[in-house]
């Protein structure tokens, strides 16, 4: 596993080289390619209500509150609220038909891997435990429908809810768009640093989980063969050396975005305090209005909620990628040579004699290996 603090530019090759993999995965959504759009738009309207509404509430306080305009103030009350219930149908339609998609996709997926890997030559298996193909089956593939059902739908989300909010708000005030703004630089230092040790980190996690449940499984399907041998403190130590390997990564991981998260809730404060001091300073001097000012809090806290998204989708792409990776892995492996062979008749004796035999080049099954019958 490379450490891409030091090799960034054979992790840029390899990162490159694995979301080729992810795409050819991705292929599994073409035939739902139609259900896939409808949840796109309707992701697009949900979006698209969350930035308009600090947008409402600005004009509600502006032209009813501060005029003591009482049935005007009802009317944006009532509109508020159609637009909140048709929002909440519009997301519901959309989560069940990404979970649909999603879903289909995956069965689609680990049912083409059980086939492929029931045509694999018996070299195969000789080297990958019956474990790690368990992995393969179950984990990696719900890494890809995390991805499918989650992540790519949280990053559509959440980019058109960023391009939409920095619109609106470069629309409503220049001066105070910028200082919302001001502290990106910090979150793409920060993100740009993590972005190699995070892959790292989820790399290594995934390879000591697919560890452990191929030690998993060779102790339990062998655990009679063990305690007639008495071997089971052996195993035991076994078992927990794998146990403690992947505690250890994940608490590396762990680390990491331990980090991050402090370093993005201190970009969202010193924005908060910029946009509340510089804000309520414009309204005291009549340049703004407090609906304004309101208007830019609410703003902040929807501008870096997606960033927080955009974080956690990456964290399932990361794993996405890591599982893709492994299962395309097998799936261009080459099957066993399939064909009917017409044997003649034979008579007569079967004699070994001196055979030598491997399935890989430098690792001999057998040396020397006689036999009469």
């Amino acid at each position: 596993m490379p450490n891409c603090t030091i090799y960034r530019r054979r992790c840029i090759q390899l990162a490159h080289n694995r979301n080729q993999n992810l795409k050819k995965l991705l292929r599994y959504l073409r035939p739902y390619y139609s259900l896939l759009s409808i949840a796109i738009v309707l992701m697009i309207f949900s979006a698209s209500v969350d930035i308009l509404m600090p947008k409402l509430l600005q004009n509600a306080i502006d032209n009813n509150i501060a005029k003591g305009d009482i049935k005007g103030l009802m009317s944006y009350v009532g509109l508020i609220a159609l637009v909140v219930v048709v929002s909440t149908i519009a997301v519901a339609i959309r989560m069940r038909l990404v979970t649909q998609v999603g879903q289909k996709a995956i069965k689609n997926i680990r049912t083409d891997l059980f086939s492929h890997i029931q045509q694999l030559p018996a070299a195969f298996f000789d080297k990958m435990p019956v474990g790690k193909i368990m992995t393969r089956l179950t984990s990696d593939v719900d890494s890809l429908a995390r991805l499918f059902e989650a992540g790519i739908v949280s990053m559509i989300v959440d980019s058109v809810m960023l391009v939409g909010i920095i619109v609106v708000m470069f629309y409503m005030n220049v001066k105070l768009a910028f200082l919302l703004l001001s502290v990106m630089p910090i979150l793409i230092y920060v993100t740009f640093f993590l972005r190699p040790i995070i892959l790292d980190t989820e790399d290594r996690i995934r390879e000591e989980t697919s560890k452990l449940n191929a030690s998993s499984q060779e102790i339990i399907s062998g655990v009679r063969v063990i305690q007639a041998f008495n071997a089971e403190e052996y195993f035991s130590k076994r078992f927990d050396t794998a146990n403690k390997e992947l505690r250890d990564s994940s608490l590396r991981s762990l680390n990491v975005w331990s980090y991050y998260w402090p370093l993005v809730d201190i970009a969202y404060y010193i924005a908060l305090a910029l946009v509340i001091y510089v804000g309520g300073k414009m309204a005291y001097e009549g340049i703004i209005s407090v609906g304004t000012v309101l208007a830019f809090i609410l703003y902040a806290g929807r501008f870096f909620h997606p960033l927080r998204s955009l974080a956690q989708a990456s964290r399932i792409i990361q794993k996405a990628i890591t599982g893709a990776d492994r299962i395309v892995a097998i799936l261009e492996t080459p099957k066993e040579p399939t064909g009917d062979i017409n044997l003649p008749l034979i008579k007569g004796e079967v004699n070994f004699e001196a055979v030598n035999f491997s399935y890989d080049p430098g690792e001999p099954v057998l040396t020397d290996f006689n036999l009469k019958a």
